[in-house]
């Protein structure tokens, strides 16, 4: 199963790449979902414009209970931007599939901006996180 799922930044907050999240699994509450094949495009955006960048990826949980994505994300300065939150869409019953992402970015710095997505199932158990890197110029 293939879903988009469009989100809009405020402009002056940027989104998208942090570094790696661990994934937490407790036993008693089944297994962690699994994430994997993170792309994005394009790997370079303008500072002060709105930018689209697509991000895909694979996901897998044998419980079929994905429910939420988080994206956190590391600006150029060190500041640490609230992470984006939203449902995993088309996954409700889904042990596979495939998630796109368009992300609306509108970095106000130069600079590379650093993020993670996880994704969590409706026991609480979040994956391991995927990592990229957006250089904004």
């Amino acid at each position: 199963m293939h879903t988009r799922t469009h989100l809009l930044l405020i402009p002056g907050l940027f989104a998208l790449m942090l570094g790696v999240a661990c994934g937490d699994e407790d036993e008693s509450n089944g297994t962690a979902p699994t994430i994997d094949s993170l792309s994005y495009d394009p790997t370079t955006i303008t500072v002060g414009s709105n930018n689209d960048v697509t991000a895909s990826f694979n996901y897998a949980d044998p419980e079929g209970d994905v429910s939420m994505f988080q994206i956190n994300v590391s600006a150029p300065d060190g500041v640490v931007v609230p992470a984006i939150q939203g449902e995993v869409p088309g996954a409700t019953g889904q042990t596979a599939g495939a998630v796109t992402l368009v992300l609306s970015l509108n970095p106000p710095l130069a600079g590379s901006y650093d993020f993670t997505i996880t994704i969590t199932d409706e026991a609480g158990n979040t994956s391991k996180g995927l990592s990229g890197t957006l250089t904004a110029q």
